[in-house]
């Protein structure tokens, strides 16, 4: 919107309002920005959950105005928190279930449970300048289901003049719905539930350490074994020895002599025979 704004001079200084409802399984949020609003009717009441952004509001919540005095005074138009403003706004998240209800509580209760039979209206200014709130409630509840009560609530603001854009929304929760509501986890209890686990792994963690260093530390010096060369054994053959020879002296022979015959006998001549 502050885009469109400054591209043009025809466009300068335009703005919106934005109310916007979000229900996420049984849970209402609300955010507004300027002068629409957000209505809950609840078993035949109706409620203005939000709070216009405006200068007549303002000044009934000083008591300045009265809120009869602010629907007629000069400057109901004039709102101090829209889109497309020079400095972005503050988006207001009080969801007022009662009037007197202080902005802190407002805010609190952000979330809210949602009932079977509730009905939401969210609608601009061009339907609440000329159409009252118990007979916004009574054409809601005598309409059988929402867009008819849309549509009549379109056609009285414009039977009363209809001076602006008349923009309705209406939501309505059956009674004989079933809430089918997701199933929420619950953070706080795993958080706890986690923080517990990490102490506990810590605590584990620090004694595990701590037994290791003290075997570490007290542990009986393991010896060190030098591993000597393991000597090779030579087997030496013993040789047989063998039985000394026996030398057998060789006589030596003298060579042969002569031949002596021997002495005759004294049977026979006596001879004399000479050898060489």
């Amino acid at each position: 919107i502050a885009d469109h704004a400054s591209s043009s001079a025809e466009q300068k200084g335009m703005g919106a309002t934005c109310a916007c409802v979000w229900v996420i399984g049984d849970k209402l949020y609300t955010a507004t920005v300027g002068d629409s609003r957000i209505y809950l009717l609840r078993e035949g009441r109706i409620q203005q959950l939000t709070t216009d952004h405006t200068w007549v509001q303002e000044a009934v919540e000083k008591n300045i105005l009265t809120p009869q005095e602010a629907r007629e005074h000069p400057n109901v138009h004039v709102i101090r928190r829209y889109l497309g403003s020079p400095d972005p706004p503050e988006v207001d998240f009080r969801l007022r279930l009662y009037d007197s209800e202080a902005d802190a509580l407002a805010e609190g209760n952000q979330g809210m449970q949602i009932r079977s039979g509730d009905t939401f209206l969210i609608c601009s200014d061009g339907l609440t300048d000329l159409v009252w709130n118990d007979e916004i409630a009574e054409v809601i509840r005598s309409r059988n289901n929402p867009k008819a009560a849309a549509q009549q609530l379109i056609e009285t603001a414009n039977q009363r003049g209809g001076h602006d854009n008349i923009t309705i929304i209406v939501i309505h929760v059956p009674r004989d719905l079933k809430m089918i509501v997701p199933r929420r986890v619950n953070w706080k209890a795993w958080m706890i539930g986690g923080g517990i686990a990490l102490l506990l792994l810590f605590s584990f963690a620090s004694v595990l350490t701590f037994n290791l260093l003290r075997a570490t530390v007290f542990a009986t010096p393991t010896p060190t074994f030098t591993a000597s060369p393991v000597p090779t054994v030579t087997r030496t053959t013993t040789p047989t020895i063998s039985p000394t020879p026996t030398e057998t002296m060789t006589p030596t022979l003298t060579p042969p002599g002569p031949t002596y015959t021997p002495w005759p006998t004294n049977t026979g001549p006596a001879s004399v025979t000479r050898t060489p």
